[in-house]
């Protein structure tokens, strides 16, 4: 997938940002058994400054489902970033996800998820606020920093 910020809505265009991706992904099935793997790249450029950088991550989600049981783990890790062509060192992360969910009925659904995702030193990622290594992440004090979730929930869709 490639998406030209300056494209059409919707525009990935803060300010003097512009934003550019594109993702490569693959999956098979057997038996109930799902596993795949997605490549991405994701580039800012900022023009105001005249500055960019990119970085490349992947993700190797499998699942399996038997009944109304749903297990899934995920494995992912993003590279150290690029700035104006140079590496960033120390700007990556790795994440690990294990979920259970069981189906109560065709809505509604009962989940379980775990998630650990370690920052290497320079690291700024975070679940909530993404990009690059930028201000929208951890403060730079938390570089670094070992970030984790515990989600137990139900789930209705209507």
């Amino acid at each position: 997938m490639v998406r030209d910020s300056q494209g059409t809505l919707p525009a990935q265009t803060v300010g003097a940002l512009d934003q550019t991706a594109d993702r490569f992904a693959i999956g098979y099935t057997w038996r109930g058994l799902r596993f795949g793997a997605v490549v991405d790249r994701n580039r800012v450029n900022d023009r105001a400054a005249g500055v960019s950088q990119d970085r490349y991550a992947f993700s190797i989600p499998i699942n399996y489902d038997f009944g109304p049981h749903l297990y899934s783990l995920t494995y992912g890790q993003a590279f150290s970033m690029h700035r104006a062509g140079s590496t960033v060192d120390d700007t990556g992360a790795k994440m690990l996800s294990l979920s259970y969910q069981y189906k109560m009925s065709r809505r509604t659904t009962l989940d379980a998820t775990l998630v650990e995702l370690r920052n290497d030193r320079n690291g700024r990622y975070n679940f909530w606020l993404g990009g690059l290594n930028g201000s929208a992440q951890l403060s730079a004090a938390d570089a670094g920093a070992r970030v984790r979730m515990a989600y137990l929930g139900i789930k209705h869709l209507f």
